[in-house]
């Protein structure tokens, strides 16, 4: 056996022994962020073997993609389930660690409470838009 396959299993179970000690609502992040973690490792690996030209060319098509009538159909009928899980109490705030400008945006990282200027979005009877629950 090598010496990743020792380690790797060492840390799993750590994370097992961790897990094993922690309220639920802990252990379902623990599995979301891990979700995220796998998710981050997924983006970067599709990144890789894209250039700025192959990366903008996609973001075109995507815009042209959404301008279109049925997506923007598809997507208010997204929002207003959202919405409507939302106003029925069925969803959940994110939490953030905290937010960090970047050249290309803000960068959001989980695991701590929002930004101040993300809060008003997450109040519990407030919709997305402002908008107050019924």
């Amino acid at each position: 056996m090598n010496v990743d396959t020792v380690i790797r299993r060492e840390y799993e179970q750590t994370l097992i022994n961790i897990a094993r000690g922690l309220p639920s609502t802990q252990v379902e992040q623990l599995v979301d962020f891990a979700r995220f973690l796998e998710a981050q490792m997924l983006n970067e690996a599709l990144l890789k073997g894209e250039d700025a030209t192959q990366v903008e060319a996609d973001e075109e098509r995507w815009d042209e993609l959404l301008a279109t009538d049925e997506a923007q159909l598809l997507l208010e009928k997204m929002a207003n389930e959202a919405l409507a899980e939302h106003c029925a109490g069925q969803t959940k705030p994110l939490a953030f660690v905290g937010a960090q400008s970047t050249g290309s945006g803000t960068q959001l990282q989980a695991g701590g409470p929002a930004p101040d200027h993300l809060l008003s979005t997450y109040r519990p009877g407030i919709s997305c838009a402002g908008i107050a629950c019924r």
